[in-house]
Order: C-alpha cells, then sequence, then structure tokens
C-alpha cells in the first residue's frame, strides 16, 4: 500500500498524521508527506517556517513506532529541501536502512491539483487529509484512489460502512478490516437499495461480508436501510468515529456525489469519511 498524507501549517494536520502514523504501525504502508503551499514566497521558494514544519512530521511519524521495529529510514537533521521539478520540492538526506519508503515533498500551487496530481504519480493508494483542507470535496471527488477525509477524534468505537450492490475490492476489505484496527471500533454494515428487487442481492452480499469479516476476527453488525431514508438515518445516527462509502463506477454513491447530495449530507457531521475506490 502507498499513502499519501496532504499536510499544511494547521493544528489539524498534525492530528491527522497522528491517526495516519496508527495506521502506518499496522501496515507498514510506504507513504508521502506532501506539504502543501497555495503560494510561491516573495523569493521564489518554500519559507525555512514550512519546511522545518515538515521535518517535524517526518520525526513525529518515526516517533510513532516508540521502539519497536522500523520500517524507515532515520529522520537526520542533516539535510537539504530540493527543488526536483518546478513548484516540487524533497528533503534530501543521507539517511538510509529504510525497506519501506517515507518520501517528505512539498508542492507549490493550487491544494486541490497538487494533492490530485501527486497521488497520480506515486500511485497512490490512499489519499488522507484533514477536515478544513481546502478543495477537500474536490479531492474527494476527482481522486482516483480511495479518500480518507479525518475529522475531530471521536473514540466512539464504531465505524458504519455502507454497501450497494456495486463489487467491492479486496484492497478497500483489507482497508476496512484496518481501520476497524486503527479506531479499536465494531463494524455496522447499512445496505442500502433502491429498488424493492434489490434487497434479496444485498442481503446476500451482506451475509457474504458477515463471513469475511468473521474469518478476521470481526463480528459486524448488518441492517437494510432504504436509499430514501438516508438523510435521516445519517442525521439521526450520528455516532460512528468513521464513516466508508464505496465509490465504484456504479455505486449509488458514486451517482450521488456527482450532484453533491452526500458531500453536503456529511460535510457538517462529526465523522471522519472514507471513500473507497
Amino acid at each position: 500500500m502507498r499513502i499519501l498524507v496532504a499536510l499544511d501549517q494547521d493544528p489539524r494536520s498534525a492530528h491527522t498524521l497522528s491517526q495516519v502514523t496508527r495506521l502506518l504501525v499496522n501496515t507498514w504502508a510506504n507513504v508521502t508527506l506532501l506539504g502543501i503551499v497555495p503560494n510561491k514566497s516573495g523569493e521564489g521558494g518554500i519559507t525555512e517556517d514550512f519546511v522545518e514544519t515538515m521535518h517535524q512530521y517526518h520525526r513525529a511519524v518515526l516517533r510513532g513506532f516508540d521502539g519497536g521495529d522500523m520500517p524507515y529510514a532515520p529522520a537526520g537533521d542533516d539535510y537539504e529541501v530540493a527543488e526536483i521539478r518546478p513548484g516540487i520540492f524533497e528533503k534530501i538526506s543521507d539517511s538510509d536502512g529504510g525497506i519501506k519508503e517515507l518520501t517528505v515533498r512539498i508542492r507549490v500551487g493550487d491544494p486541490a491539483q497538487a494533492i490530485l496530481e501527486e497521488a497520480q504519480d506515486c500511485g497512490s493508494d490512499l489519499i488522507v487529509l484533514h477536515g478544513e483542507m481546502d478543495s477537500q470535496q474536490k479531492i474527494a471527488t476527482k481522486a482516483d484512489c480511495s479518500v480518507l477525509i479525518v475529522k475531530e477524534e471521536r473514540d466512539t468505537g464504531r465505524i458504519l460502512c455502507f454497501l450497494d450492490d456495486d463489487l467491492l475490492s479486496q484492497k478497500s476489505l483489507e482497508l476496512i478490516t484496518q481501520m476497524a484496527v486503527l479506531f479499536k471500533a465494531e463494524i455496522e454494515i447499512a445496505g442500502l437499495t433502491d429498488k424493492p428487487n434489490m434487497e434479496a442481492k444485498i442481503e446476500s452480499k451482506l451475509d457474504w461480508l458477515t463471513h469475511y469479516f468473521n474469518r478476521k476476527g470481526i463480528q459486524p453488525w448488518v441492517q437494510l436501510v432504504a436509499l430514501s431514508s438516508l438523510e435521516q438515518f445519517v442525521l439521526k445516527e450520528d455516532h460512528w468515529s468513521l464513516v466508508t462509502m464505496w465509490m465504484g463506477e456504479s455505486s449509488i454513491f458514486k451517482r450521488l456525489f456527482s450532484v453533491n447530495k452526500v458531500a453536503k449530507l456529511l460535510e457538517s457531521r462529526k465523522s471522519s469519511v472514507l471513500l473507497l475506490r
């Protein structure tokens, strides 16, 4: 897995990074820490203050491993930040020894475009950003990979997974399992139906997923939710640490996001949001 973490100097970035670090401890994923600078400084580069912020983010990830096995090279203080392409900077150091990649980059320009281009360039499986980052809705809808929007920490111990009749990828199922470990949470699966003849198909899929998670040592809660009742369901039952939605080409949520219905519905929710692809 390759994870792209979009960061800025907002205090929410530090919280987001702490959540991602817990995921990295479990997965040993390759990761890119991407600093976003909307505009260049007067000298035509990036400020020393922002470079230092990214260095501290780098060190914070490594501290999260708490003396255990370390898959990444150390973050020494002897480094430079070089412009590897116009508007793209990378932290270069002499440290080696990592069996997994931890890349620190800074992009200057429009935040959404910078994040989407970096995700494509590095082949990201997951983009992570905090809930107040600029253009988060554009990133969530335009990205080719899964997107995790981290909001305030809610230790409710419950994850909601919306499910329709589109095909779920194995990568998505594994990510949901990792999130259950990350949030130390139970999984609730809500099967969405918009036609009466879909119920049998959704119920069969729910049975299959129940067996899948049982084999992982997870006992999910399952229920059916009519699409017409979705808004009422989310507003009434806002008690999750994380809400996940499958965004496949034929999924209900793919269609709803195109007219911003679900995006607006969840924008005011306190739960973090994971869009799966």
